[in-house]
């Protein structure tokens, strides 16, 4: 549903790639000021102002939001932040019924038991680098914490 590839901005996440497909929920994970949010910000639009790009670019923009209107990709970022025992339930609930209707969908989160327990795959970023990819067999709290404190990615997104 959605593709991923070598996404970069300046200062805040370089070369990160993933997919989700459909019906599946894609877990993105790291620790604070990893670059998640600021990627799902760059691929939604809301950083990356169209008046800044060239005629063709802006052109393209225009292009991607018209197709934008027929996908079916539900990107969440820190859903159950704040929320009760219940809430959070519930917003679980909803995330797995929208996946089994074919959305594809995106839960950017910093609560391992959420992502351990809701994602299909894991994608962790640390210092605004993609630093792995997990999928739920193979995802722990240590593997991701290890990932998420990546040694070779300390230098930062540039």
């Amino acid at each position: 549903m959605l593709k991923v590839e070598n996404l970069s901005r300046t200062g805040y996440f370089k070369d990160v790639s993933f997919s989700v497909r459909a019906g599946e929920i894609l877990g993105l994970t790291g620790l604070v000021g990893a670059g998640r949010t600021e990627t799902v910000e760059a691929i939604c639009g809301i950083t990356q102002p169209a008046s800044s790009l060239s005629g063709g670019n802006q052109q393209k923009v225009v292009v991607a939001k018209a197709l934008s209107q027929e996908m079916k990709v539900v990107i969440m970022d820190e859903p159950t932040k704040g929320v009760d025992v219940g809430a959070k339930a519930e917003i679980y609930a909803i995330m797995g019924d929208l996946a089994k209707k074919g959305y594809a969908i995106i839960l950017i989160s910093s609560e391992m038991p959420e992502i351990l327990g809701m994602a299909d795959r894991i994608v962790v970023m640390c210092n605004g680098r993609k630093t792995g990819e997990l999928n739920r067999g193979e995802a722990t709290q240590e593997r991701i914490l290890e990932l998420a404190m990546e040694k070779g990615h300390t230098g930062g997104a540039e």
